[in-house]
């Protein structure tokens, strides 16, 4: 566990905490975590995970410009069929082909798990940028899944923060479950 892994994971906390308050400053944070975890995950040979912090940043970026071409509060939608099949076939498929490529072209002794969380948490914060509730669901399966990942690689202060995240997770639906509930009864 290094400084930077701490600096990293409060980073990438406080950025989760503040997406669930809906407060755009969140994507700045993300972004700055997302960076420094992109070094932390290419030394620790999970280079589907280094990559994804990449997209994480750009994902940040498109966030931070959605969010801000509205008000804080703009309208939270659900998934839809169409969204959520389109989005699984493109999961599972993107998620064996990066999982092959990692096994064949790189060291990486988890390479389809690398990938398959990877390409999830690239599909869910498209989700979260677009203001989609279920992304948090989403999330704290994400998040669960990776704490084991990270207790595995010795990343004990990254497996911390996946864990709490989780949970952040459960506290960013139910902040935007009930402004949901406020805004339809508003209609």
């Amino acid at each position: 566990m290094s400084i930077i892994e701490i600096i990293a994971a409060i980073l990438t906390l406080v950025g989760v905490f503040l997406s669930g308050r809906q407060l755009r400053v969140n994507w700045l944070f993300g972004i700055a975590g997302a960076a420094i975890y992109t070094f932390i995950f290419y030394k620790s040979v999970l280079f589907a995970e280094a990559a994804l912090q990449v997209w994480y940043v750009v994902l940040g970026v498109m966030g931070w410009i959605n969010w801000s071409s509205q008000n804080e509060d703009f309208e939270i939608y659900h998934l839809n069929w169409r969204i959520t099949t389109i989005s699984t076939i493109t999961t599972v498929v993107f998620s064996i082909v990066s999982g092959r490529l990692l096994d064949v072209f790189s060291t990486s002794d988890v390479p389809y798990i690398d990938a398959s969380l990877a390409i999830s948490g690239l599909v869910c914060t498209w989700f979260l940028a677009k203001k989609i509730l279920e992304n948090w669901l989403i999330w704290i399966v994400i998040d669960l899944l990776s704490t084991c990942l990270y207790i595995y690689k010795h990343l004990y202060a990254t497996a911390g923060l996946y864990f709490i995240l989780a949970i952040l997770a459960a506290y960013g639906y139910q902040q935007w479950k009930k402004q949901k509930a406020v805004a339809f009864e508003l209609l």
